[in-house]
């Protein structure tokens, strides 16, 4: 993993003058991509997470610019980058991996990511230095439900859907936290329509077979409830 193209977020207060606003500096592969957002932090208002807890891990706005240097794709939205277990970034063909949840999706898609870059679990760190090893672990699809989940002082890993796996292995970044976390189970938590999704059973059956001897278990929410799990504690907060 090469340092030198490791991708970094610091947020840096201006002068009195103009303290109304903060410059967050980007860098990609050595070259700096720089934003300007009014306020001291972006301010993100998503369901069930705070803004607090978003900035911690290092998710920020993107420019359709800033997006092109960071994956590829001219398109603006919410930047959320990937790191491993212990805070390296997830590096792919030279760049940290992210995906970008588009603020105007197209053709029903919300996230995009950079071409021929794969499949990653998302880990929430620094988060997860504070996980117990030995006891539960949740999964969740997506960054946002995870995060939703761990600033409630649940511990949750995030997947990139329904799957766990690729080409028939657990995702990379999954099997770390489970060698690392040992947990006495793992609770595969999907939306309120997860019973009525067939390709959820599918994922679910093959994600026992790979994580044996570890239970798999399905909490569900409820079907005529809010959808996600951040949307239910953000009804229930």
């Amino acid at each position: 993993m090469n340092d030198e193209k490791t991708l970094s977020a610091s947020l840096q207060t201006n002068t009195e003058s103009d303290k109304n606003e903060t410059m967050i500096n980007l860098t990609a592969e050595g070259n700096a991509v720089k934003s300007q957002l009014s306020g001291n932090e972006y301010q993100f208002n998503r369901q069930g997470i705070s803004d607090e807890t978003l900035h911690k891990v290092g998710i920020c706005r993107a420019t359709a610019d800033e997006a092109f240097e960071l994956c590829g794709l001219r398109k603006s939205g919410i930047w959320i980058p990937y790191s491993d277990i212990n805070g390296n970034p997830v590096m792919v063909n030279g760049r940290q991996y992210g995906r970008l949840r588009l603020d105007v999706p197209t053709d029903n898609c919300k996230y995009l990511q950079a071409a021929n870059s794969g499949c990653h679990a998302y880990v929430p760190f620094p988060f997860i230095q504070e996980f117990k090893q030995g006891i539960d672990l949740f999964l969740t699809e997506g960054e946002f439900k995870n995060l939703s989940l761990v600033e409630s002082s649940y511990q949750a890993v995030g997947l990139p859907g329904l799957y766990g796996y690729a080409h028939g292995e657990l995702l990379p970044e999954l099997k770390a936290a489970l060698d690392f976390l040992k947990p006495s189970r793992v609770l595969f938590i999907g939306d309120s329509d997860t019973c009525l999704n067939y390709r959820f059973s599918i994922a679910a059956v093959k994600l026992a077979e790979l994580i044996k001897p570890i239970p798999l278990l399905l909490p569900r929410l409820p079907l005529n409830g809010p959808k996600g799990i951040d949307d239910l504690k953000e009804a229930l907060s």
